[in-house]
């Protein structure tokens, strides 16, 4: 089975991350890309089972492909983030409702 690239250029400056719609949710993608705002215009988009993020460089002599790699990390921890919320985040509260009970 052929694995599609993590990075494709799309020509003209222009690089396309593809991320499978079954594992990033549309909130992760979108708080990673606001994360690379400054440095890229960035254009999200629906492509069959991925969502398709296109970035084009504001400043030509970026290294786009380390802040692209960039963003998939990015894009890993924001999911990250929203999956454990939603493991663990009524243990958190709790965790709080109990830590501040005295001052309450």
């Amino acid at each position: 089975m052929n694995k599609p690239e993590l990075i494709e250029s799309c020509g003209n400056g222009i690089f396309l991350v593809k991320l499978l719609k079954e594992y990033y949710e549309k909130e992760a993608v979108f708080a990673a890309a606001y994360m690379f705002k400054e440095k890229f215009y960035i254009k999200i988009d629906s492509l069959d089972d991925y969502v398709g993020v296109y970035f084009s460089a504001k400043d030509k002599t970026l290294d786009a492909g380390q802040a692209l790699l960039s963003f998939c990390n990015e894009a890993i921890d924001q999911q990250t983030k929203r999956d454990l919320n939603r493991q663990f985040g009524s243990l958190r509260e709790t965790v709080y409702k109990y830590a501040f009970a005295s001052i309450a």
